[in-house]
């Protein structure tokens, strides 16, 4: 008889590769000179997403990428992209090494390691590596996607478990007892103070953990463009003679005024926006 739930963990593997390779390789290739390669097979979706009026949105970047902000929060975030990659590749390293080391070794159910503390620091180490990607390359559509990884990273710790405790029998109950799923202690916790929120089982848990995951895209959409909002607000802009200018620095209001009146003072800057004015007008 085929496995259904070895089928279902397979697929949702697959699922969860797939978007590390939309987002992680995106950020790569945009760093490298072969973006243009990158774009020639991503410009028709995107072009297609960006203009539509009812997509648009999935294409724009929560946080600016080519400009400073004045904003500690938006800075702080960005900065810590890095260092979040970083941690979780280790953490990936440490827990993959562990594991099938211990594989090698045939020594059973891993229990070792930081294995010892939570029982899937291989998804945890994914889920802070893809936190960091998604606030570097923030689009709309990466964020969206980085949340429904960690759905899908939730479904398949629970089928691994299942599998576990068919396969080991009371000594990974105890293990299991011990440690949390993804932060230590949360497991022990939740075992002395017992509350059923979901249905356990059935179309009634398919149904509610649908309705958590559409819930939860809908809150992360809402949040996303208010920071979207936020961010734009945040970034050194204003108007001048029919101009729109954005700087690329943080700087307050008398810098940009003085460098933009110094700009449009300049002779030749003024012969080439007056060329750029005529041949807009001539594309209308």
């Amino acid at each position: 008889m085929v496995n259904i739930h070895r089928i279902n963990k397979k697929t949702s593997h697959s699922v969860v590769w797939f978007v590390y390779i939309v987002i992680f390789f995106e950020m790569i290739y945009m760093s490298t000179p072969f973006a243009v390669f990158f774009y020639s097979v991503y410009k028709l979706p995107l072009q297609l997403l960006n203009d539509n009026r009812a997509t648009f949105w999935l294409v724009q970047n929560i946080f600016p990428h080519f400009t400073q902000t004045d904003s500690i929060f938006i800075n702080t975030l960005l900065y810590a992209s890095g260092p979040l990659m970083g941690i979780g590749f280790v953490i990936f390293l440490v827990s993959f090494t562990h594991l099938y080391w211990a594989k090698f070794r045939k020594k059973g159910a891993v229990v070792g390691g930081l294995y010892r503390f939570i029982r899937h620091p291989q998804y945890v180490a994914w889920g802070i590596f893809g936190l960091g990607i998604a606030i570097f390359w923030s689009r709309m559509i990466v964020i969206l996607m980085y949340i429904s990884m960690l759905f899908v990273y939730y479904l398949l710790a629970r089928s691994e478990e299942r599998e576990c405790l068919e396969k080991y029998g009371e000594s990974y109950r105890s293990y299991y007892q011990k440690t949390g799923r993804f932060l230590p202690g949360i497991n022990k916790y939740l075992l002395d103070h017992p509350r059923e929120i979901l249905p356990q089982k059935g179309v009634k848990r398919i149904g509610a953990l649908t309705a958590v995951y559409l819930l939860t895209l809908l809150c992360t959409i809402a949040l996303g463009l208010f920071v979207r909002s936020y961010s734009l607000s945040k970034i050194s802009s204003g108007t001048w003679d029919n101009a729109a200018i954005i700087s690329t620095a943080s700087m307050d209001k008398p810098q940009m005024t003085k460098i933009v009146t110094t700009a449009f003072n300049d002779t030749e800057a003024k012969h080439r926006l007056n060329q750029s004015l005529i041949l807009k007008a001539k594309d209308c």
